[in-house]
């Protein structure tokens, strides 16, 4: 044990207020760890819990090591996980049904925080489910220490978790198109698995996210697509494409460095739904078209003139 654990239990012990009145050998003496969740991102005032279900919960030890899983189908924001002595960090994540997220096999003793935690499960061989309506949390604990219950009895220690978004909501919009039912908007990358610690896992092929159609019919002239996507992040082939569905492309751009990362007022950790507006222009009366305006949330971000 490294000598900041050390310093870190004997201040712990040191300030334990605990019973066992049911057990009389303290060894049996029940213990475990009190988890409070909470969202607050860095553009939030105020910590709110937000709406928790299908909930893993992975401990682990000093040694980055698994020790237990529970899982919970619902949650106010505090649930007591049992562990024995030693210490411990806490994994949650929140949202993940088993109808639409492949898990990976957790192996007690042997599964760390870097490995796999899931894969989104396949529609088609290019296209994962559609994940509408669904929200993802993932949060880790600080550390925590758990002293021998033959010696000190029952105790159990309270640790706080800051939940963070997973999942991302985007609207795209394409105005000024002759005949949109021609047309389609796709957005495909290679986020579509991430690791037991909340990162996006490495070396995934590219598949497209489930597009889903107005619930409301789209404004005349202007083709509408909606998705729900996992975290974001650049270095993951994050791509929009808007294309004939004869395969021509009118444009194809990287979805954060080409198009969210130029409105300066978007934060990633703080915003999660996105509205992407393109204007077209047909320059030559011939179904050739030019994007010549696009906003994202409503600002700028690319304007080009166009001579008809």
């Amino acid at each position: 044990m490294s000598a900041i654990y050390k310093i870190l239990s004997v201040i712990f012990i040191a300030s334990l207020s605990f019973s066992c009145n049911i057990y009389d050998d303290g060894e049996n003496c029940p213990q475990g760890i009190n988890v409070e969740m909470y969202t607050q991102t860095g553009c939030d005032l105020e910590r709110r819990i937000p709406d928790l279900k299908d909930l893993t919960f992975l401990i682990f030890d000093k040694d980055n090591l698994l020790v237990s899983n529970y899982n919970y189908t619902s949650c106010t924001g505090r649930l007591t996980v049992t562990a024995s002595d030693g210490w411990f960090t806490v994994v949650v994540w929140s949202g993940l049904s088993e109808e639409k997220y492949n898990w990976a096999n957790r192996r007690v003793g042997l599964t760390t925080k870097e490995d796999l935690l899931f894969r989104l499960k396949q529609a088609s061989a290019n296209e994962v489910v559609d994940i509408t309506g669904d929200t993802v949390w993932f949060g880790e604990s600080e550390p925590v220490f758990l002293p021998d219950p033959a010696e000190y009895g029952s105790v159990f220690e309270t640790v706080e978790i800051g939940l963070q978004e997973i999942t991302n909501r985007l609207t795209v919009e394409v105005e000024g198109l002759e005949n949109v039912e021609d047309f389609e908007i796709v957005i495909e990358s290679g986020n579509t698995a991430m690791n037991i610690d909340g990162r996006i896992a490495n070396g995934e092929s590219a598949r497209n996210y489930a597009s889903v159609a107005p619930s409301m019919p789209a404004t005349e002239g202007v083709l509408t697509a909606h998705f729900t996507t996992l975290r974001l992040e650049s270095g993951y082939n994050n791509i929009l494409i808007i294309r004939s569905k004869a395969g021509d492309e009118l444009f194809r751009g990287d979805l954060l460095g080409t198009l969210l990362l130029k409105n300066p007022n978007l934060r990633l950790d703080c915003v999660h739904d996105f509205v992407i507006r393109f204007t077209a222009k047909d320059r030559c009366d011939c179904g050739t078209y030019i994007i010549s305006d696009i906003t994202i949330n409503d600002w700028l971000v690319h304007s080009v003139e166009v001579d008809l």
